[in-house]
């Protein structure tokens, strides 16, 4: 809970009541720790003696004094009480200086407050410091505050989490930033999942605006629709068809095996580079290859992903699980996959997990892909490829890992969840690898560069313990962050560039155009979530960083929108491109159309937003049914009804606004106007003069 005024580690100790003095061993292990909430307790500036005695209490290290100015708080006088205890009548007449807590609650100056949000944590110089009585007696029932020594704030103090602060105070309450529904988000504290979009309080706004509740019953209709897709377990018939075992074993000719692996190195290998190509193809060639995958089980999980990805690649995909050859492959790797997880975690083990989640980010493996993908950031850790190594096999680990952690950390932050992988303990080097170079572009690098930035943001603004952070705070990390975003653009050359145009003739081979989509997915990605999260912060003012915030959001839905004419819809895409940054867009965009029918940029908002709705159905009819996206359009045809609504209304005052202008300069009313042409003529007149009143 946000502490008003007060740090978060400012914690309370309640004495217990009956008896004086300091408290004994039974008392302290009775005492209840409890958070300082909105107001906090200050110790008098005057001490008991004084007070009775009605005279001044003066410090000798203390210049200013009970009778000074009120500024002078219990910090400043703590420090005063450090090196002189007692005040300096007590120590001339020997008394005990007993400085007792006030009745009346007060706020701390040093921590202001901000709307909603939480005030912000001490520096460590500024930590929680003793305010404790000087004297070793003291009343019943008297408030202390915990000490922290000064040696401890001498070497550094430890960060608190919120975690922290549910395990001081045993409260009842948490927080999340997510809900139930698949495109609901949380009302108070936003996720990072660019989908989670409908809030109550935005539902219940565009629904006013619109006049009806169409809008609440389509999103309820997707998400239903959503998360039937999702849903890998159904509770009454037990595990998705998808765990099944293939009921007949396959068998595949050599000559198209050579093929898969072939296209795969091709296509799949530079957007992923975990493998070695020869050391692959050495062990995939060999005469011994049947007995191999008969006694080797995460090498055959390894050769039946990639025959399944090259597979997919040379259209043996599918767009619905468990259906074509591509999926007939995987399932093998499927049925192997629970026996890999029980097998020692080596190299091996771990580069057929990653294959597995490389295949998992299409929309055919929507139920599977969390459970497969946070199981190859396990295996990466327990593996200890997140660290360097020594051995002969270091550049394949290193491999293996850094593709895991670009995998995990996007996948992460597109659903909203927490990420696996800590990064406060990766030591591994990235290695230079030339097949994942295009035309001058590292991808390999750019792609780990952009995965860091989704966990740096993440953790600084989504994660729970970013809820603590004040106005300010959020507001300098969002900056902090678009700082290293738009460095990370301009590292980038300009044909592969978010915020140029991606022109596919510039590039030679498809992997490269999926690269380019990529980058400006996960950059667009990144604007949108720092520009929703300004927003929100700043919800209750109109300032110059809200509408920078609304434009710069705007344009990359736009730009969203119109990469959607690259895409290829074809299985092998992944969800990310084909489904999750579309839909973005189009919620971004129809919510500006709905708040602002008669702005200027809205026909060209309503244009992309049809625009995308024509997408979406292009996507169902591609998927057979499978994806039933066409829903989507009628995003589109609530907002070109409201806005031809508005507009017509808004025509409707200007010409009530400009007859009435008319009466009253001619003196004629409106019923007696001679014809309807004298009218017509006479409201563009009105209307040409009110223009240049300024009144239209």
């Amino acid at each position: 809970m946000c502490v008003k005024g007060v740090p978060p580690d400012h914690v309370m100790l309640l004495l217990p009541p009956g008896g004086v003095g300091a408290p004994t061993a039974h008392s302290r292990r009775r005492v209840t720790t409890i958070l300082v909430r909105m107001l906090h307790s200050r110790l008098s500036l005057v001490c008991d003696s004084c007070k009775s005695r009605k005279v001044r209490c003066l410090s000798k290290n203390n210049p200013l004094d009970a009778s000074g100015p009120c500024i002078l708080n219990e910090y400043f006088a703590e420090e005063s009480r450090k090196s002189d205890p007692a005040c300096v009548n007590c120590q001339k007449k020997g008394h005990a200086c007993v400085f007792s807590p006030l009745k009346r609650k007060f706020k701390d100056p040093r921590f202001p407050s901000t709307d909603g949000q939480v005030a912000d944590p001490p520096p460590a110089e500024q930590s929680i410091q003793t305010a404790v009585s000087s004297s070793t007696r003291g009343d019943a029932g008297s408030v202390i505050l915990s000490p922290i020594s000064q040696d401890a704030r001498k070497k550094g103090s430890l960060n608190r989490l919120y975690v922290d602060q549910l395990l001081d105070t045993r409260q009842s309450t948490g927080r999340t930033q997510n809900v139930s529904g698949v495109l609901r988000a949380n009302e108070n504290y936003l996720a990072s999942s660019s989908v989670s979009f409908f809030s109550e309080s935005r539902m219940k706004a565009l629904s006013s605006r619109i006049g009806d509740n169409a809008i609440k019953n389509l999103i309820e209709r997707i998400s239903d629709a959503v998360r039937s897709g999702l849903s890998g377990t159904n509770r009454s018939s037990g595990p998705s068809g998808i765990w099944k075992r293939p009921e007949d074993t396959l068998r595949i000719a050599p000559e198209r095996a050579r093929l898969f692996i072939k296209v795969y190195f091709q296509q799949v290998h530079p957007l992923h580079p975990f493998l070695d190509r020869l050391e692959f193809e050495r062990r995939a060639f060999s005469p011994d290859l049947a007995s191999d995958l008969v006694n080797c089980i995460p090498w055959a999980t390894l050769y039946h992903t990639i025959l399944a990805l090259g597979c997919q690649f040379h259209g043996g995909g599918s767009f619905e699980p468990g259906n074509g050859e591509a999926w007939k492959l995987f399932r093998v790797a499927l049925d192997l996959f629970p026996k890999v997880l029980q097998l020692n975690t080596e190299l091996l083990e771990v580069q057929a997990v990653t294959s597995m989640a490389i295949f998992s980010l299409n929309l055919s493996c929507m139920q599977i892909q969390g459970k497969i993908i946070s199981e190859a950031a396990r295996m990466a850790q327990r593996a200890e490829l997140n660290k360097a190594a020594a051995g002969t096999d270091q550049a394949a680990r290193c491999r293996a890992f850094w593709v895991i952690y670009y995998i995990e950390k996007t996948v992460s932050f597109h659903h909203g969840t927490t990420s696996l992988i800590f990064d406060s303990d990766i030591g591994s080097p990235v290695p230079f690898i030339p097949d994942a170079i295009f035309d001058g572009f590292d991808w390999f690098l750019a792609s780990i560069r952009v995965a860091r930035l989704y966990s740096r943001t993440f953790t600084e603004l989504f994660s729970i313990n970013a809820t603590t952070n004040s106005k300010l705070s959020y507001l300098s990390k969002i900056d902090q962050i678009e700082e290293i975003l738009e460095h990370q653009r301009q590292d980038i050359p300009s044909h592969f560039r978010p915020g140029h145009e991606l022109r596919t003739e510039s590039f030679q081979n498809p992997h490269e155009i999926i690269a380019a989509l990529r980058i400006h997915f996960h950059y667009h990605e990144l604007q949108i979530a720092l520009c929703r999260l300004k927003l929100h912060i700043t919800r209750e003012q109109s300032s110059p960083q809200s509408l920078t915030a609304t434009k710069n959001m705007m344009d990359s839905a736009r730009a969203i929108v119109e990469l959607t004419r690259v895409i290829c819809i074809e299985p092998n895409i992944p969800l990310f491109i084909l489904v999750f940054m579309p839909l973005s867009a189009l919620f971004i965009l129809f919510d500006l159309v709905i708040h602002n029918p008669t702005h200027k940029e809205t026909p060209g908002n309503l244009s992309l937003l049809e625009a995308s709705a024509g997408y979406f159905s292009s996507l169902e009819y591609a998927t057979k049914g499978f994806f039933p996206s066409s829903m989507f359009m009628e995003f589109a045809y609530i907002g070109r009804s409201f806005v031809r609504k508005s507009v017509s209304s808004v025509q409707e005052q200007t010409n009530d606004e400009a007859a009435e202008t008319i009466s009253q300069r001619s003196g004629i009313p409106p019923q007696d106007w001679p014809s309807s042409g004298y009218i017509s003529a006479s409201v563009r007149r009105a209307q040409s003069f009110l223009k240049i009143k300024g009144k239209y």
